[in-house]
């Protein structure tokens, strides 16, 4: 009698992984994403828009502000990271990558 509860809860098992793969691709063909994290880009399009434009060259001087210097900025216009406080140089290296 248990060998036929494991049979059928390994098939209730493959049914299921089946269905939710399918729902999964399905979502990933109508959005284009479906798993993991959202990006900055996803939840604040201005804060990578103001990020890549302070990671601009400057055309007087032909440099690039810092990560760090950038992210300094950030703060000081009123943006934060998702969970509050200062922006890291990392997290703005990364956001600027997008």
């Amino acid at each position: 009698m248990p060998f036929l509860e494991l049979v059928f809860a390994a098939n209730e098992k493959r049914a299921l992984v089946e269905k939710l793969r399918g729902a999964r691709e399905h979502k990933r063909e109508a959005k284009g994403k479906c798993e993991g994290r959202k990006s900055y880009s996803e939840t604040n399009p201005e804060l990578v828009r103001q990020a890549k434009r302070l990671r601009r060259v400057n055309p007087l001087t032909k440099k690039r502000r810092s990560f760090q210097n950038i992210a300094d900025e950030l703060y000081t216009l009123g943006y934060e990271a998702k969970k509050g406080g200062r922006l890291t140089a990392k997290q703005v290296q990364l956001i600027c990558a997008e």
